[in-house]
């Protein structure tokens, strides 16, 4: 005899065993790149850092400013390398010696460093240290191509490699001789207390067109105001006196500090 089979009921005549359901696995979705969120947060972060630092002698802005010189001294001589190749050969193929002018300045804190420039006069030349001497473009001791260089404050870019290796500054007060800082009394001293730069506030107010005296009050003034956004005006105004000439651009620190407090 067959055995019998319990009707189905539901109906059909199928087993009503647990089916085993089986769960589909959906691939990982890859996150796409987002540079546009990438972009905007580094430039909230820049104005984060910028604005943060805006105050004299911040750690943030010291950190920051050396970012900076680095990576702008970095770009700088990758793209002016070939034309200072270019100033190299004629400074060495139109005047007897050397193409660049190496001599020992003072920096921070009073450190000896070596500072490199191309050379614009004579070989011959004896340099003299006293600051109140101003060597023009026309002196005889000048090189035709050097007064070119001098022109354009052509013959200052190779102090990129200064600031690349941290010696000196983009912006910042210019750097002298040792027999100058070893007559400073305590307040020129007090230039020392930030790294020497290719252009500073003396040089966009004048320069050579101050006297020297002049130029400390405005170097110091700097020093104990030095923030971001004074870097950014020092550097703009820098290309504006290369255009125009520094000596055309005069302001004296005194007459100016007279009309704020008027």
């Amino acid at each position: 005899m067959r055995p019998n089979r319990q009707p189905n009921r539901s109906g059909s005549g199928r087993n009503n065993s647990p089916r085993t359901t089986r769960t589909k696995i959906k691939p990982k979705e890859t996150k796409k790149f987002d540079f546009e969120r990438i972009v905007f947060y580094q430039i909230n972060l820049f104005w984060f850092a910028l604005f943060a630092a805006n105050k004299p002698m911040n750690r943030t802005y010291e950190i920051t400013k050396r970012v900076f010189d680095f990576a702008a001294a970095a770009v700088g001589l990758a793209v002016s390398s070939p034309f200072m190749l270019i100033f190299y050969l004629l400074v060495r193929c139109t005047s007897k010696g050397r193409g660049f002018y190496i001599q020992d300045r003072v920096g921070k804190d009073g450190a000896i460093f070596r500072m490199i420039k191309f050379r614009t006069m004579r070989a011959d030349h004896k340099h003299d240290p006293d600051p109140t001497i101003v060597i023009t473009d026309d002196h005889e001791a000048v090189t035709p191509v050097g007064r070119f260089l001098r022109k354009f404050k052509l013959d200052e870019a190779p102090q990129l490699f200064n600031v690349l290796a941290g010696q000196m500054s983009l912006v910042g007060p210019r750097p002298t001789v040792p027999e100058q800082a070893a007559e400073y009394g305590d307040f020129e001293r007090r230039r020392l207390g930030v790294r020497p730069g290719i252009t500073g506030m003396a040089q966009v107010n004048g320069g050579t067109g101050l006297t020297w005296p002049e130029r400390i009050e405005w170097d110091i003034y700097y020093v104990e105001h030095h923030c971001w956004m004074m870097d950014v005006k020092i550097l703009f105004r820098t290309v504006v006196s290369l255009a125009v000439g520094t000596e055309k651009n005069v302001h004296r620190f005194r007459d100016v500090r007279a009309e704020e407090k008027t």
